[in-house]
């Protein structure tokens, strides 16, 4: 967070959500910024971090003006457990931490009955399951994902 400011030096507003209680350190502009100059890869790697940042953000405004619910699910899904472990195409994923269908939404801008509702009909075509409070979702739906990264897309 902070991280284009941080690196630049310009003010910006930044806001900061985060799904379980969590603790932030908070560096005053010069200390972050000589500290990180003071090895190039450190100052490379932060540049590198933040164009891959603004990247996921264009494809997650991509997605959200181009793609159905559907689609933007699964791609929040699969994004989500692959930031946990490798998905399994063949079989079972669970999901590696608990969201409700309200904060699901807000993620991939839809509304709280639409995941609902895709959720409901995933189960029933055999793409979803239950296993007491965590949810599986069967490796098949991360199959041919829009990705705007890959070679001639």
């Amino acid at each position: 967070m902070g991280d284009i400011d941080g690196l630049t030096g310009t003010m910006a507003n930044v806001s900061a959500y985060t799904i379980k209680n969590s603790t932030g350190l908070v560096l005053p502009y010069d200390v972050w910024h000589s500290e990180i100059r003071k090895d190039i890869n450190i100052y490379e790697k932060v540049a590198q971090n933040i164009t891959f940042k603004q990247e996921s953000h264009i494809e997650a405004l991509l997605a959200c003006f181009t793609l159905d619910i559907d689609s933007r699910l699964r791609a929040f899904l699969h994004s989500l457990i692959k930031s946990y472990y490798k998905p399994n195409y063949a079989g079972w994923n669970p999901m590696p931490v608990r969201l409700t269908a309200t904060l699901i939404a807000a993620t991939i801008s839809a509304s709280r009955t639409s995941v609902s509702l895709t959720l409901s009909d995933w189960m029933e075509k055999g793409w979803m399951k239950r296993d007491g409070n965590i949810a599986l979702f069967h490796g098949s739906i991360f199959t041919n994902l829009k990705d705007w990264w890959a070679p001639g897309a």
